[in-house]
C-alpha cells in the first residue's frame, strides 16, 4: 500500500473514530443532565422534609413570573444578560456557564 493509501485510510479511521465519540459525548452529557435534574428533584424533596410546616416551597419557575409580572422584569432581556455575561459558555445553544453554575436550555426559555 503506498503512503498516500496508508494516510488516507487513516484518516478515514479517525474520522469515524471522532464521530463515534461525539455519540458517546452526547450519551454521557444526556445522562449527566438527567442526573444533574435529579439530584435538584432530591434537595428539594431534601428540602422540603426538613422544612414542613415552615415557609411554602416556591419553585425557580414561580420566582421568574413573579419578577416578571409583579416588578414587571424584563425575563427576554435578562435571558440575554446572562448569556452575554463577560464568564458565560455556551456549548451548542443547550448549555450556559456562569461562573461553574450550568443553566440548562429548558431552564432559560
Amino acid at each position: 500500500m503506498s503512503k498516500l493509501a496508508n494516510y488516507q485510510l487513516e484518516r478515514l479511521q479517525l474520522i469515524e473514530q471522532m464521530n463515534y465519540l461525539r455519540s458517546e459525548k452526547k450519551s454521557l452529557e444526556n445522562r449527566i443532565r438527567k442526573k444533574a435534574r435529579r439530584l435538584k428533584d432530591v434537595g428539594n424533596a431534601i428540602y422540603d422534609l426538613k422544612h414542613e410546616g415552615d415557609v411554602p416551597h416556591i419553585t425557580d419557575h414561580a420566582v421568574v413570573r413573579y419578577l416578571e409580572r409583579v416588578e414587571n422584569m424584563d425575563i427576554r432581556e435578562l435571558k440575554l444578560k446572562v448569556a452575554k455575561h463577560k464568564d458565560s459558555v455556551m456549548d451548542g445553544n443547550v448549555i450556559v456557564t456562569v461562573n461553574d453554575s450550568k443553566f440548562y436550555e429548558d431552564e432559560l426559555e
